[in-house]
Protein backbone atom coordinates (compact mmCIF):
# COMPACT_ATOMS: atom_id res chain seq x y z
CA UNK A 1 0.00 0.00 0.00
CA UNK A 2 2.98 2.42 0.94
CA UNK A 3 4.26 1.48 -2.93
CA UNK A 4 0.84 3.05 -4.30
CA UNK A 5 0.91 6.15 -2.37
CA UNK A 6 4.50 6.91 -3.04
CA UNK A 7 3.84 6.22 -6.67
CA UNK A 8 0.51 8.88 -5.92
CA UNK A 9 2.70 11.21 -4.52
CA UNK A 10 5.44 10.91 -7.18
CA UNK A 11 2.75 11.32 -10.39
CA UNK A 12 1.12 14.10 -8.81
CA UNK A 13 3.86 16.03 -7.70
CA UNK A 14 3.90 14.83 -3.87
CA UNK A 15 3.07 18.22 -2.79
CA UNK A 16 6.16 20.10 -4.17
CA UNK A 17 5.94 23.99 -4.13
CA UNK A 18 3.26 24.12 -1.95
CA UNK A 19 2.96 25.15 1.89
CA UNK A 20 1.12 22.19 2.87
CA UNK A 21 2.54 19.86 4.85
CA UNK A 22 3.01 16.19 3.29
CA UNK A 23 2.21 13.12 5.63
CA UNK A 24 4.19 10.15 5.80
CA UNK A 25 1.97 6.97 4.14
CA UNK A 26 1.39 5.42 7.59
CA UNK A 27 0.09 8.92 8.74
CA UNK A 28 -2.41 8.69 5.97
CA UNK A 29 -3.88 5.47 6.32
CA UNK A 30 -4.44 5.92 10.24
CA UNK A 31 -7.66 7.21 11.17
CA UNK A 32 -7.74 10.61 12.83
CA UNK A 33 -7.54 10.75 16.41
CA UNK A 34 -11.28 10.24 18.00
CA UNK A 35 -12.85 10.04 21.17
CA UNK A 36 -13.91 6.77 22.32
CA UNK A 37 -17.42 7.93 22.37
CA UNK A 38 -17.70 9.10 18.39
CA UNK A 39 -15.53 5.78 17.42
CA UNK A 40 -18.49 3.80 18.67
CA UNK A 41 -20.94 6.31 16.96
CA UNK A 42 -19.12 6.03 13.90
CA UNK A 43 -19.16 2.15 14.04
CA UNK A 44 -22.99 2.31 15.33
CA UNK A 45 -23.91 4.50 11.71
CA UNK A 46 -21.95 1.78 9.73
CA UNK A 47 -23.83 -1.20 10.98
CA UNK A 48 -26.98 0.46 10.51
CA UNK A 49 -25.98 1.34 7.24
CA UNK A 50 -25.44 -2.38 6.93
CA UNK A 51 -28.23 -3.81 8.18
CA UNK A 52 -30.70 -1.56 6.27
CA UNK A 53 -28.33 -2.78 2.63
CA UNK A 54 -28.99 -6.13 4.06
CA UNK A 55 -32.79 -5.33 4.62
CA UNK A 56 -32.94 -3.81 1.28
CA UNK A 57 -31.30 -7.01 -0.21
CA UNK A 58 -33.61 -9.44 1.46
CA UNK A 59 -36.30 -7.64 -0.44
CA UNK A 60 -35.50 -7.60 -3.42
CA UNK A 61 -34.69 -11.37 -3.05
CA UNK A 62 -38.84 -11.52 -1.97
CA UNK A 63 -39.67 -9.84 -4.97
CA UNK A 64 -37.60 -11.90 -7.34
CA UNK A 65 -39.51 -14.61 -5.59
CA UNK A 66 -42.86 -12.97 -6.18
CA UNK A 67 -41.89 -12.10 -10.13
CA UNK A 68 -40.64 -15.83 -10.65
CA UNK A 69 -43.67 -17.09 -9.09
CA UNK A 70 -46.02 -14.66 -11.25
CA UNK A 71 -44.23 -15.54 -14.08
CA UNK A 72 -45.07 -19.67 -13.73
CA UNK A 73 -48.99 -18.84 -12.61
CA UNK A 74 -48.65 -16.34 -16.52
CA UNK A 75 -46.88 -18.93 -18.08
CA UNK A 76 -49.26 -21.94 -16.99
CA UNK A 77 -52.49 -19.52 -18.02
CA UNK A 78 -50.92 -19.06 -21.56
CA UNK A 79 -50.65 -22.30 -22.00
CA UNK A 80 -54.02 -23.10 -20.81
CA UNK A 81 -55.43 -20.60 -23.05
CA UNK A 82 -53.59 -21.38 -25.67
CA UNK A 83 -55.17 -25.12 -25.25
CA UNK A 84 -58.72 -23.69 -25.35
CA UNK A 85 -58.22 -21.57 -28.76
CA UNK A 86 -56.74 -24.83 -29.87
CA UNK A 87 -59.64 -26.71 -28.95
CA UNK A 88 -62.28 -23.49 -30.28
CA UNK A 89 -60.38 -23.74 -33.44
CA UNK A 90 -60.52 -27.65 -33.97
CA UNK A 91 -64.07 -27.54 -33.13
CA UNK A 92 -65.23 -24.92 -35.67
CA UNK A 93 -63.33 -26.74 -38.13
CA UNK A 94 -65.01 -29.89 -37.18
CA UNK A 95 -68.62 -27.89 -37.68
CA UNK A 96 -67.72 -27.29 -40.84
CA UNK A 97 -66.75 -30.13 -42.11
CA UNK A 98 -69.86 -31.88 -40.53
CA UNK A 99 -71.83 -29.64 -42.59
CA UNK A 100 -69.83 -29.94 -45.94
CA UNK A 101 -69.79 -33.59 -45.45
CA UNK A 102 -73.72 -33.81 -44.88
CA UNK A 103 -74.11 -33.34 -48.74
CA UNK A 104 -77.73 -31.61 -48.36
CA UNK A 105 -79.02 -30.54 -51.53
CA UNK A 106 -81.34 -27.86 -51.49
CA UNK A 107 -82.87 -27.23 -54.60
CA UNK A 108 -83.00 -23.67 -56.17
CA UNK A 109 -86.92 -24.47 -57.29
CA UNK A 110 -89.85 -26.56 -56.05
CA UNK A 111 -91.31 -29.06 -57.77
CA UNK A 112 -94.10 -28.08 -59.98
CA UNK A 113 -96.92 -30.14 -61.31
CA UNK A 114 -96.94 -28.59 -64.40
CA UNK A 115 -93.55 -29.92 -65.77
CA UNK A 116 -94.60 -33.50 -64.36
CA UNK A 117 -95.47 -35.84 -67.81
Amino acid sequence: MEGMIDKYMKCTGGGRGSSSATFTAQEQLQPPNLDPKDQVNELKQEIDMLQKGIRYMEIMLQEIQSLRNTEGVLKNANKYLLEKIEENNNSVLDANFATVETNYSYPLTMPNEIFEF
